[in-house]
């Protein structure tokens, strides 16, 4: 094992010079490669190194922490800049790595979080050069009475801007790919998975299958035709969440009108209450989120949400808010009383209600569940940026560019699978298995078997014995390669993980 790493980096150097040589080309894919190779390669060169010291030492637990704290500190900066200015797909890669804690340490997990939407935008002026072009209008005027400059958000291949329809009047939201971004990603795709063979082999087949939902996101009339079908599948689900309905008429391959939904990411307004509870509790976010963390891990996941639903919830929201202005009217007659007396003056009651984050869960479990049993149509990138908490307290489910198709004999057999891990019936898993062509070098059932139950099931340290994620799957490889992993297993894995 720790030759291929080192063969890993032998071949990394060979790459670096091979890259600088590339260097002669103009091509901006040649430049970017560079840039990968040459900022991203020592700073994984340097955590293979320590990591092999530390086989051949063996260092105190103690020693061992201090050291990797050392390179964290002093790579996750460099890290974070290094995606930033290359952009594309690595954005997508960090986006990936930022929705599961467990892949990396903290530090780079809060910085890559950032990425989520805070990518960084290009100017109005250069988006509605695209408009122009795909409209083939004089001015994007002509299709949007207004247009607010400042994007939305800005993700790996455009940026989306809330505008308002001429025609109508209506607020839309417009998202816009920036030009010339396909091949470019493409290019990206390809250094990556070269580094990606030699430096991490097991990631491969999970990385080829990715790849080739990434690779359906340049065409902006596939993601508008996927927003309407998943729109119409979860009509049923209208009071707890909603898609974007497209405007399909408007919709070409590099821009995508669609319905404004007006709200924040969930996941800021989750970490709000986190830091309220924490508080209330007398410690500082970053305590209170290590000790949930710990629990869960400890415990495993909290048990199924089973509060009043979200039509109880809508009538009790409705009365306080009732009472609520029943209150304010109180307080704003008796501060109009006291105006010469502002020390006496009330405050105006806040009967608002928190997010509850059970229920934010147990909403987004049942609708994607939906999306994959029932409907066999469902979002493959479903990263915690893809998530927003509207006005009136409902979750928005953006950024349908990848979705995984399922056949109806497919989501039995996923069935099939999760009643077998239930069960704990392994015979049946192995038949699953091989049924979805698994390959590996030998076969193992037991590496198969805990690649699974870790996959499917839970990855807490019962299961991993205490390595992290990467650890875990080196250790698993290692004892026996995988040659072939069914989609099956990879893209509802994603669903399944974002929810963790």
């Amino acid at each position: 094992e720790m030759i291929r790493r080192f063969v890993g980096i032998g071949v990394l150097g060979v790459g670096t010079v091979s890259m600088y040589v590339s260097q002669l080309h103009e091509s901006d894919g040649y430049k970017r490669s560079l840039m990968m190779w040459t900022e991203l390669g020592p700073v994984i060169g340097h955590y293979r190194l320590v990591e092999f010291k530390h086989k051949v030492l063996n260092p105190s637990q103690k020693d061992r922490d201090k050291d990797w704290q050392a390179l964290h500190e002093k790579y996750s900066d460099q890290v974070l800049e290094t995606i930033r200015k290359l952009k594309g797909f690595y954005v997508k890669i960090g986006q990936v790595l930022a929705a599961r804690p467990d892949t990396l340490p903290r530090i780079y997990i809060d910085k890559l979080r950032t990425l989520e939407d805070a990518v960084p935008y290009h100017s109005a002026e250069y988006v509605k050069e695209t408009i122009k072009r795909s409209y083939n209008v004089t001015d994007a005027s002509e299709i949007f009475s207004e247009w607010d400059p400042i994007p939305l958000g800005s993700a790996s291949i455009g940026q989306v801007h809330r505008a308002k329809l001429r025609s109508t009047g209506e607020e839309v939201a417009v998202k816009v790919q920036y030009p010339d971004v396909e091949p470019l990603f493409r290019s990206d795709i390809g250094s990556s998975r070269t580094f990606c063979k030699f430096m991490a082999p097991e990631q491969l087949l999970i990385f080829d299958e990715i790849e080739k939902q990434f690779l359906t996101e340049f065409d902006y009339r596939l993601e508008a035709q996927h927003l309407f079908t998943t729109h119409q599948n979860l009509i049923q689900f209208r009071s707890e969440a909603v898609v974007p309905k497209p405007h399909m008429d408007l919709c070409r391959k590099d821009v995508l009108v669609m319905e404004y939904l007006k709200g924040e990411k969930l996941v800021d307004r989750i970490r709000k209450v986190a830091k309220k509870m924490a508080a209330r509790e007398g410690k500082s976010f970053e305590e209170f989120e290590k000790e949930i963390v710990e629990k869960w891990e400890k415990e495993g996941p909290p048990p199924p949400y089973k509060g009043p639903g979200p039509t109880v919830i809508e009538i009790y929201r409705k009365t306080l808010r009732t009472l609520q202005f029943i209150g304010n009217v109180f307080v704003f007659s008796y501060n109009t009383l006291m105006l010469f007396t502002p020390s006496k003056k009330m405050n105006y009651y806040d009967f608002s209600l928190d997010v509850n984050p059970a229920k934010i869960i147990d909403t987004l479990m049942r609708v994607h569940g939906h999306e994959i049993f029932v409907d066999g149509y469902f979002n493959g990138d479903p990263h915690a940026g893809n998530f927003l908490i509207l006005d009136d307290d409902r979750i928005g489910l953006i950024d349908y560019g990848q979705v995984k198709k399922l056949t109806r004999e497919e989501r039995h057999d996923i069935c099939r699978l999760y009643i077998a891990i239930k069960k704990q019936d392994k015979a049946k898993m192995m038949e699953l298995a091989r049924k979805w062509n698994y390959k590996s070098k030998k076969f193992d059932e037991s590496v198969l078997y805990n690649m699974i139950i870790f996959t499917l099931d839970r990855d807490g340290k019962d299961v991993t014995g205490g390595l992290n994620v990467q650890q875990f799957m080196d250790a698993m490889y290692a004892k026996d390669p995988w040659e072939s992993v069914s989609s099956l297993i990879i893209m509802p894995v994603r669903e399944r993980r974002v929810h963790g």
